[in-house]
């Protein structure tokens, strides 16, 4: 009996180093290799997912206008403000500590959420409004949706405040009379006002769809791991995965102006403005 195991114990052969070498060099070859395409397959699906909640909320603005009579929301911060959870926004410290609980500070209602089966003052889950792929920003924090309660942002000239800011200057020149035009036909703004194509004109998108199309804004808040594009719901329900440019109101592919008669003066005074 013992000799059979001395036996079987001498042919018993152990990975050399070199051996043990080779295998982890191709594990790591092979994770090098699988690793981009796996960062590629998660960013598609929050991509996607991110679509598909842009879709549901198209639908529910769509149910939002019927029942009040095509008009739509405007008031201050109306683009983020139209529908989610209260986020830290809605939060004050108590006292001067800034560890004190934070108490409530005027909740703001969200008129969207009713047509999304949730209640207009909501503290806790709104998933509808979270984008999978949302990153916040450097001023914001960890993500759009903690500080807003939502993470996308609303065509300013459908809906938000009843007027545009007109700076003193812009760029070009002949984009002030533009805006100014704009502000005499935004309140009261109702679908039965807009002449744009709706398969092309946006409704709401990714928060920083904003920010690449303003122009005066520096910040660029990119979440899908590609440049210039960002997701984009349109007045028809449909959405896409679309570029933006930044200082043009009318593109082929897009039209942030709700007012077809103006498209013309508005190509005539575009100047595409670089942010490479």
């Amino acid at each position: 009996m013992s000799r059979r195991r001395h036996h079987h114990c001498e042919h018993f052969r152990a990975f050399t180093l070199v051996e043990l070498l080779v295998v982890i060099s191709v594990i790591a070859l092979l994770v090098s290799i699988l690793l981009p395409g796996l960062r590629k397959a998660r960013s598609q699906a929050k991509r996607i997912a991110c679509q598909a909640n842009l879709r549901q909320i198209a639908v529910a603005w769509d149910e939002y206008l019927g029942a009040n009579k095509g008009r739509f929301l405007q008031g201050t911060n109306a683009n983020v403000n139209f529908g989610g959870r209260q986020g830290l926004g809605g939060l004050a410290y108590g006292g001067d500590n800034p560890n004190n609980p934070p108490v409530v500070n005027q909740p703001k209602p969200k008129v969207l959420n009713p047509y999304l089966k949730l209640p207009e003052v909501v503290w806790d889950s709104a998933e509808v409004f979270a984008c999978p792929a949302d990153k916040g920003s450097e001023y914001i924090g960890p993500t759009f949706f903690s500080h807003y309660g939502n993470s996308y942002n609303a065509n300013p000239m459908l809906i938000d405040q009843t007027q545009l800011p007109v700076p003193p200057f812009t760029q070009p020149a002949c984009r002030k009379p533009l805006l100014i035009t704009v502000n005499k036909r935004l309140p009261d703004m109702r679908i039965s006002c807009v002449t744009a194509n709706p398969s092309q004109l946006i409704l709401v998108g990714d928060h920083g769809w904003r920010q690449a199309y303003a122009y005066n804004s520096t910040q660029r808040i990119e979440w899908h791991d590609a440049k210039h594009m960002h997701n984009l719901v349109f007045l028809d329900g449909h959405a896409s995965f679309t570029r933006i440019r930044k200082g043009l109101d009318v593109t082929a592919e897009y039209t942030v102006l709700p007012f077809r008669d103006l498209h013309a003066d508005a190509a005539a005074c575009h100047v595409e403005i670089s942010d490479d």
